[in-house]
């Protein structure tokens, strides 16, 4: 981390697909599983850790945010959405849900695009110019 480069044996894994569902012959029912070096896990998390503490911090992620996050979940956020329909319902208020399936979402971002803006990010943090 100190020189800001990543060893060349974190940027490889061996990736071994996993059956989920349906059609054995179908290539969209596995998800792959990647198998790395423990180090590189063990500094993933940190990383993830960390980031997750500043946005949090900082009022990045609002509270409704269910994915990614530690004891949340699709479950609780339709909990908390029932909830909140019941409410809306009992004090006899319109209640209008929608719901949208981004399947796959990560797999269509550009990473290059990605990879710029949280470039930029970080020269924005390390300049000072966002109170990151």
């Amino acid at each position: 981390m100190s020189v800001g480069q990543v060893p060349s044996e974190w940027k490889s894994a061996i990736v071994t697909p996993i059956f989920k569902k349906g059609i054995s012959s179908d290539c969209s029912n596995y998800r792959p599983v990647s198998l790395c070096c423990a180090i590189q896990k063990i500094m993933e998390r940190i990383i993830v850790d960390e980031t997750l503490t500043y946005l949090c911090k900082h009022n990045v992620i609002i509270k409704e945010q269910h994915g990614f996050l530690q004891c949340r979940s699709t479950v609780t956020n339709l909990l908390e959405t029932t909830n909140d329909w019941t409410i809306s319902l009992k004090n006899k208020h319109m209640t209008t849900a929608v719901y949208i399936g981004y399947s796959k979402a990560f797999d269509v971002v550009p990473h290059p695009k990605l990879f710029y803006k949280l470039s930029a990010f970080v020269v924005i943090c390390l300049l000072g110019l966002n109170n990151c």
